[in-house]
């Protein structure tokens, strides 16, 4: 499993790697416990765990959550509902650039592509989810999963901030 490139941004270092990597961007810190988990869900024993849970009625939503929505720009959107965080709408940009190969190259050259990903919090509150069900996007789709999410909050007054 391949979970990075280039060279590492922690490496042993008897004790200090806490500070190195306390220094470090915050983005590089996110991408690093990313991969920290997609190397953990990996492992046998969490795969075990998740499908006996699974076999025993857990929803899968409980281990991964669905996109509810996305539109034709590489934009999705992720819900979630958590009990010690609340309501929270994030937005997924992937872009993706295609590097055509040089001239010269033999025919049948592989086309190289890179993908990159741009999280940004949408809506953490009644009025964030408000002005997203009226105006975010022409994407209907998502207008009514934001409307759906807003009747939820009035269900759960003591979410609403």
């Amino acid at each position: 499993m391949q979970v990075a490139e280039g060279d590492l941004p922690i490496v042993a270092s008897h004790g200090t790697e806490i500070e190195v990597y306390k220094s470090l961007d915050p983005a590089v810190r996110v991408i690093i416990l990313k991969a920290l988990c997609d190397i953990r869900v990996e492992q046998e024993d969490i795969r075990n765990y998740i499908d006996n849970s699974i076999k025993h009625g857990v929803q899968l939503s409980t281990f991964r959550k669905e996109r509810i929505g996305g539109d034709s720009n590489g934009i999705s959107y992720w819900y979630e509902d958590d009990p010690m965080i609340g309501h929270r709408l994030y937005r997924e940009i992937r872009k993706t650039e295609v590097t055509q190969p040089r001239k010269g190259k033999p025919r049948g050259s592989q086309v190289l592509s890179s993908t990159s990903y741009q999280w940004e919090a949408v809506a953490t509150n009644f009025d964030e989810f408000q002005d997203v069900s009226i105006v975010e996007s022409d994407n209907e789709s998502l207008k009514f999963n934001a409307k759906y999410i807003i009747v939820s909050f009035c269900r759960e007054p003591q979410n609403v901030s």
